[in-house]
């Protein structure tokens, strides 16, 4: 309280948390304005900013199930990731046609 009346009295009125002085044995010694959250908030943003840029990946999710997808029922065309998945396929959609070899199906 005494700090805040001894800064008054010197015209110098606190308005935020930004607001620093340093007083030694009551005596003002020092006042100053100083932006330490709009720093360390940029610094965040930076910091955020190069983690992304690390962690994106390249190309999209489309592209990526398209290199996945190398099998193609010929009944329905629906794609396959893998002969396995279209034989269970073919049980339980087609049940009355057989299979085709594997080769036939691959893209």
């Amino acid at each position: 309280r005494k700090r805040l009346r001894l800064a008054q009295a010197l015209h110098i009125f606190p308005v935020g948390p930004s607001d620093h002085f340093v007083f030694i044995q009551g005596v003002l010694i020092s006042a100053s304005r100083t932006m330490v959250r709009g720093h360390a908030k940029e610094e965040a943003q930076a910091k955020n900013a190069a983690k992304l840029a690390s962690s994106k990946k390249s190309g999209s999710q489309m592209e990526a199930r398209e290199k996945g997808l190398k099998m193609v029922c010929l009944s329905c065309k629906l794609p396959m990731t893998n002969y396995k998945c279209l034989v269970q396929h073919y049980e339980s959609k087609h049940p009355k046609e057989t299979c085709p070899a594997e080769a036939d199906c691959s893209k």
